[in-house]
């Protein structure tokens, strides 16, 4: 029998001719590694080499392992597939799938595939059979498939939504066989052929549905006001989530998602800084949109006086003044008119007038008859005063009155030594009392009843009758002159203290105190009121303006209530409305002077003047909120501005200047041999500044930028995390 010829064993497969193999192996570089590259070489090399012994018997080079065999051709492997894997998509054939039927029962293929002992032409076995699978599925699915597979592209771009493939394979791994259930891998690879088809039958939708994704959900993931770099890390993770996500199992997760996540963080960082500084122009201050909204004025104030932000207002203010020709400008003027028309119309509807420079005259005239009612209140609330001082002492006791005495004494005798003829005159009510002998102290002090001394009452009203004479004009006659008048007075009330000292303690003499100024203060305004009376009617209206305000002499809380409190509800408007009225007339137009005459007034004396839970309350809080910020607005006039600045540095700031910091990157780029990018860059920043500067910031000044424009800025902060997820890169090579 004869020896089998070893050197052409039949078992051995069929190789191309060798130099089918070098063109071969020439036009397929970039697979080096791969299993059908290996072969080929490998076939390549033994066709190519010589025996190494030429005696003995040839040795065929070692062939493919003989459970699975691999085609030379990425094209010929690829032939019988649907979709991306006929030759249009180099990255998908990489590692080469074993050559098995796909098409045949699913329990063949999985006995077929679990003899692969590399995992990932394992992995790329179950894509290929899963894209044949998905061609018959998607023929059969129809239009509500299709709809279906647009909304898978968009939850891919939501975050997280790149692991939906996992997640749906993982869910359907434990359910049972008759609900849909199938292992991870086979469950898995179909999921990912369903992309991979959509993808190819639409590679400009599946990327625009990523990012729509992506934008979508970016104001659900957005901490708005939370900074650029916070954003910007949000961003870089869901990034580096997505991209890991979105890797195959033939790709390095942890590269993919650092792919992405490099990608999209300078993206981010631009365009979250880009997003920050237009977004201070949609910034308001809720106050005074809410104040400005009641009065009914929020649509002719520009946006840069509602913004919250200083520079903001202080931007407004100097691009208004350096343009005055512009709408900014006329919105600014307009603005300060409408505050001053809203708090004149303010007044005339509370005061009664038609015209702001009679709401002073018109409240007067209203509150006048009853201004009798007032002094008369004044009158009964100085009596209470009085009794309320009496009642500190014991009944019917009898007091001396030393002090008086003293005074009186000195008075006569500087009268005498001056050559008065009757020293005495005029004096004869209090020497009436001076002269009387003291009561007998062995009686004890409670209880003489004898004639001498005076009675609280008689001393009481002792004082009143000297202290009206006190108030009387200096113009009319008198016996005493006001200063002796005064040192008599004085006294007297010396006296009263020290009665009070004695016998109702310090309490009793800081109660008497109290009310012997509140006293003081009613006959004032009883004397106010009666001069205001033979005056014109707006005279009324400048004495309770003096007394609420808490400059000059201060506020008069007293003299309000008496006044006030006298006035029924409606008067109470009125007289309101007319000092507004004169808040408004001072102020001649400015909104800073109105303002602080409205803070001169304290809460207590604006709760009297503007009586809580009427319009006009209401109307002052929001004329105080608007006003206070037209007036802040208005003094940042000189800052920055053209006047402060000069015109050179105006007309570079309203053309566009780079900055002393970009102007000398772009001279070192030009030092560095970077001229022509240097100047196409220079000349790209200036433009852009100049637009900016020009069109689109006055814009913004005049009118910011609206909820639906901000919720559109956040939503764009998604697009740096769809973009990075268009790159993928390569797959692993198979081990």
């Amino acid at each position: 029998m004869a020896e089998p010829d070893l050197a052409a064993p039949a078992a051995a497969p069929a190789m191309p001719p060798p130099e089918t193999i070098k063109d071969w192996l020439d036009n397929n570089q970039d697979k080096a590694g791969t299993a059908d590259y290996v072969t080929m070489k490998q076939a390549f090399d033994a066709a190519a080499s010589p025996p190494a012994n030429t005696s003995g018997p040839r040795v065929q080079p070692a062939a493919a392992p003989t459970q699975i065999t691999v085609t030379p051709s990425a094209a010929q492997s690829n032939a019988a597939l649907p979709g991306p894997r006929v030759g249009k998509d180099p990255r998908l054939m990489e590692p080469v799938a074993p050559s098995i039927n796909y098409q045949a029962p699913i329990e063949e293929v999985r006995t077929a595939l679990a003899g692969v002992q590399n995992e990932p032409s394992r992995a790329a076995g179950w894509n290929r059979w899963a894209d044949f699978q998905e061609q018959q599925q998607h023929a059969q699915g129809g239009l509500l498939r299709g709809a279906n597979d647009w909304m898978r592209a968009v939850a891919q771009g939501v975050p997280g939504g790149a692991w939906g493939d996992e997640a749906n394979a993982a869910v359907h791994s434990i359910l049972p066989g008759f609900a849909g259930g199938m292992p991870y891998e086979e469950k898995l690879a179909l999921e990912r052929a369903r992309n991979r088809r959509f993808a190819y039958e639409h590679p400009v939708g599946n990327v625009a549905a990523n990012i729509g994704g992506a934008v979508a959900s970016a104001p659900l993931t957005t901490i708005r006001g939370a900074g650029v770099l916070a954003n910007t890390g949000i961003d870089t993770l869901i990034a580096a989530i997505q991209g890991a996500g979105g890797a195959d199992q033939n790709q390095d997760r942890l590269k993919a998602g650092a792919v992405d996540a490099g990608i999209t963080a300078p993206l981010s960082l631009g365009l979250n800084t880009l997003i920050k500084n237009l977004g201070r122009y949609g910034i308001t201050s809720d106050n005074v949109v809410r104040a400005a909204e009641a009065l009914g004025i929020d649509r002719l104030i520009p946006a840069f006086v509602k913004a919250a932000s200083p520079d903001i207002q202080a931007a407004g203010r100097r691009t208004a003044q350096t343009s005055l020709d512009s709408p900014l400008n006329r919105s600014w003027t307009g603005a300060q008119d409408a505050v001053e028309q809203s708090a004149a119309g303010t007044a005339n509807r509370a005061a009664g007038s038609t015209d702001v420079q009679l709401a002073p005259h018109t409240a007067g005239t209203t509150v006048t008859p009853s201004l009798e009612t007032a002094i008369d209140a004044a009158q009964t609330q100085k009596g209470e005063l009085a009794r309320e001082s009496r009642d500190l002492l014991p009944p019917a006791v009898r007091y001396d009155v030393p002090q008086m005495r003293e005074a009186t004494e000195q008075v006569i005798e500087r009268r005498a030594g001056m050559g008065a003829e009757n020293p005495q005159a005029g004096l004869g009510d209090q020497l009436g009392m001076t002269t009387r002998p003291p009561p007998d102290p062995m009686r004890g002090p409670f209880s003489h009843y004898g004639p001498g001394g005076s009675t609280w009452e008689n001393m009481a009203d002792q004082a009143t009758e000297i202290g009206q004479r006190l108030g009387l004009p200096p113009t009319i006659p008198r016996a005493v002159d006001d200063a002796q008048l005064a040192q008599i007075y004085a006294g007297l009330r010396g006296d009263q203290r020290s009665i009070m000292r004695r016998d109702a303690g310090p309490w009793g003499e800081a109660t008497f105190n109290r009310n012997l100024e509140q006293s003081s203060n009613l006959s004032d305004v009883q004397r106010a009121i009666s001069d205001a009376m033979k005056d014109r009617p707006e005279a009324v209206v400048n004495m309770i303006h003096s007394a609420a305000t808490a400059k000059g002499a201060g506020t008069n809380i007293d003299a309000l209530n008496t006044v006030i409190g006298a006035l029924p509800a409606q008067e109470r408007v009125a007289l309101g409305g007319g000092v507004l009225g004169k808040i408004v007339n001072d102020a001649g137009g400015s909104s800073a002077k109105m303002a602080s005459a409205l803070e001169a007034i304290p809460e207590s004396a604006r709760a009297l003047l503007f009586p809580p839970g009427t319009r006009l309350s209401r109307d002052v809080e929001a004329l105080r909120e608007v006003m206070g910020r037209v007036g802040e607005v208005n003094a940042l006039q000189s800052t920055g501005s053209a006047a402060s600045l000069g015109q050179t540095m105006a007309i570079a700031g309203k053309y566009g200047g780079l900055g002393v910091g970009a102007g000398a990157a772009l001279y070192g780029a030009h030092q560095a041999g970077y001229g022509d990018a240097a100047a196409a860059i220079g000349t790209g920043a200036l433009g852009a500044k100049y637009g900016f500067n020009r069109f689109a910031k006055p814009y913004l000044l005049q009118h910011g930028i609206t909820p639906a424009v901000q919720q559109g800025m956040d939503a764009a902060r998604g697009i740096p995390r769809g973009v990075g997820s268009l790159y993928q890169p390569p797959p692993s090579e198979p081990q």
